[in-house]
C-alpha cells in the first residue's frame, strides 16, 4: 500500500531556490527597499472602501516612520 503521505508521492511540486548572496551595494539597496503595496495594481483590482482607504493611510504613515527610525531617505 502506498503512503499519500510522503513525499515520493506527493501532487505537489517543489520548487528549488538557490543560496543568494547580495554582495554589490546597489543589490543590498534593492533589497532593503522592496515592499508589499496592495494598491500597485490595476485599478479594477484595488482594494474598495473606507476600511481600505484607511489601511493606506496607515501604511504610508508607518512606512515613513520606520524609514525615519531605519535612518532611509525616503
Amino acid at each position: 500500500m502506498v503512503d499519500p503521505s510522503s513525499r515520493e508521492n506527493s501532487a505537489a511540486g517543489n520548487i528549488a531556490i538557490p543560496k543568494q548572496s547580495f554582495l554589490a551595494q546597489n543589490q543590498l539597496y534593492d533589497c532593503e527597499h522592496m515592499v508589499f503595496n496592495p494598491w500597485n495594481c490595476l485599478p479594477e483590482y484595488r482594494p474598495l472602501g473606507s476600511v481600505s482607504r484607511m489601511c493606506l493611510a496607515v501604511y504610508l504613515a508607518s512606512r515613513q516612520v520606520r524609514r525615519k527610525l531605519n535612518m532611509v531617505a525616503s
